[in-house]
């Protein structure tokens, strides 16, 4: 049962169980494995192709599934309340700052363009070169070129191989 948001996984407000799903709870991702040395104790329906929501064993699983996710799903819903209440702040600032500032028109903004032209993307000119040696190592060299940093390291041994190698 992947993504099952039902509430035969416990997402069903209002009977002590988890709040309805929402989006707000997308990256969360609950898993339960369920094993047995007699298969027919598993919460299986008839057909094994769902969950038998009467068995004892599903109702335990289940409340044990809502117990596990609950403080994921308080934290979640929180994180959201926090983000939705800086979003309506913001929103009702711009509101009353629009109803100050009234409504203005192109006509009255001459160097406005009408017709949205997205930003030309500069070319990238730099790149990152990244590999791993010593601390041990690194740290002789260090103190060998004068340096504090190992960004200083890589840049003038970089700088130094280049000129060694008379590359232009």
């Amino acid at each position: 049962m992947v993504d099952d948001i039902t509430p035969v996984t416990g997402w069903e407000a209002g009977k002590g169980l988890l709040p309805n799903y929402h989006p707000i709870y997308h990256d969360f991702r609950g898993l339960v494995f369920l094993e047995s040395d007699d298969p027919s104790k598993l919460p299986l329906n008839t057909s094994k192709n769902g969950l038998n929501t009467e068995s004892i064993i599903y109702n335990k699983v289940l409340k044990l599934m809502v117990r596990t996710a609950r403080p994921v799903v308080n934290y979640l819903s929180k994180k959201y309340d926090e983000q939705k209440k800086k979003t309506d702040s913001i929103e009702e600032i711009m509101r009353i700052r629009n109803e100050r500032v009234g409504k203005i028109s192109l006509e009255a903004l001459p160097n406005i363009s009408r017709n949205f032209v997205a930003p030309v993307k500069k070319k990238k000119t730099t790149t990152n070169i990244s590999y791993q040696k010593s601390i041990e190592m690194v740290n002789k060299v260090k103190r060998h070129m004068g340096v504090n940093t190992n960004t200083q390291v890589g840049s003038l041994s970089f700088d130094y191989y280049v000129k060694l190698k008379e590359i232009k």
